[in-house]
């Protein structure tokens, strides 16, 4: 029988107390608890406090324990023009709470921001949106107006550093537009390669990557920006992602990105991107799409709250932790 120095070439270490700061695969002997054990890496999606009011369309900045959610719509089964609110929502980590409404109702727009203290949400629909407006943790003050109506575009970045690309009319076609926020005044960036809604983006102003959508010629390709121009990965998503993508929760990075749920219908699939190529990490509890569109968190701390299930909106939230955990061998 093969011996574990046989087989990795060392043998287990042997130490009285676990360590401090253990690595993914560390395997030790515990000799005080008698004990085998490993650090394996775990990855999975948790219940958090279901949202104050169930919605979808809305928008989103901030992180896993300190989130912010506004806007969207207020409606089972089929959204209506008149479901749509401006109804915003803080969470702690634990729960969510009612905190100072949208200056005006709207669903569909986009944000971002890297706290509860300083995000923003920019544009939608119903009534039709070319306003930004700035949260600082209490109030809402306008920021520089989008250049026109767009629903369902993507957004990225800070409140002085943002990105936002694609977006519809309503009515009105898609866009490849990227504009670009200092804080003051939106800027022509460059467009995307194609013509897009309903995708996914994440990252900052001069690195940010996005897929999925409703319009373009595949859902599936990968697109990076550099702070002036699009170029594709040579990734996709994966096949059991669907053919559609649309409506997905992001979070992260452009090296450490991660997307959850999507239309077509509603689905539960998550994938990390990690700057080169696609994973498919734990499954969503609940099925969904037309999330928190901004996100909040991280690849590894990621955040998913409300959305559309295909019957009906859902307040559920779902928190992704991505930790190395130490686990007893059992020998017997």
């Amino acid at each position: 029988m093969s011996t574990y120095r046989a087989l990795k070439g060392y043998s287990v270490k042997s130490i009285t107390s676990d360590p401090a700061n253990t690595k993914e695969g560390q395997v030790w002997y515990n000799s005080t608890a008698k004990q085998i054990k490993i650090s394996p890496l775990i990855a999975a999606w948790a219940s958090g406090g279901n949202m104050v009011a169930a919605r979808n369309s809305h928008a989103g900045f901030g992180n896993q324990t300190d989130a912010v959610c506004a806007g969207g719509f207020i409606s089972t089964p089929e959204p209506a023009a008149d479901d749509a609110k401006a109804l915003v929502e803080e969470y702690n980590g634990s729960s969510w709470s009612e905190v100072t409404n949208l200056p005006t109702k709207r669903s569909s727009a986009s944000g971002c921001g890297a706290s509860q203290t300083s995000g923003m949400i920019t544009g939608g629909i119903h009534p039709n949106q070319v306003t930004s407006v700035e949260y600082d943790g209490t109030n809402w003050t306008d920021g520089g107006d989008v250049p026109a109506v767009s629903r369902m575009s993507a957004q990225c970045g800070t409140v002085t550093a943002s990105l936002r690309c694609g977006g519809a009319g309503s009515p009105g076609p898609a866009i490849n537009q990227t504009i670009e926020y200092d804080g003051t005044n939106w800027t022509s960036g460059g467009n995307l390669p194609h013509i897009e809604y309903g995708h996914m983006i994440v990252g900052t102003q001069t690195a940010a990557v996005f897929a999925g959508g409703h319009n373009g010629p595949t859902h599936d390709n990968l697109y990076e920006y550099d702070g002036s121009s699009w170029t594709g990965s040579g990734v996709t998503l994966t096949a059991n992602s669907g053919t559609n993508n649309m409506a997905a929760a992001a979070n992260g990075t452009q090296t450490a990105a991660l997307w959850a749920g999507a239309l077509a219908p509603a689905r539960v699939s998550t994938q990390i991107y990690d700057g080169s190529a696609i994973s498919v990490a734990a499954d969503l509890g609940t099925a969904r799409y037309s999330v928190n569109n901004g996100g909040g968190g991280t690849s590894v701390a990621a955040i998913v709250a409300g959305g559309y299930t295909g019957t009906a909106s859902t307040a559920a939230t779902e928190e992704f932790t991505e930790l190395v955990t130490t686990r007893t061998v059992d020998v017997s």
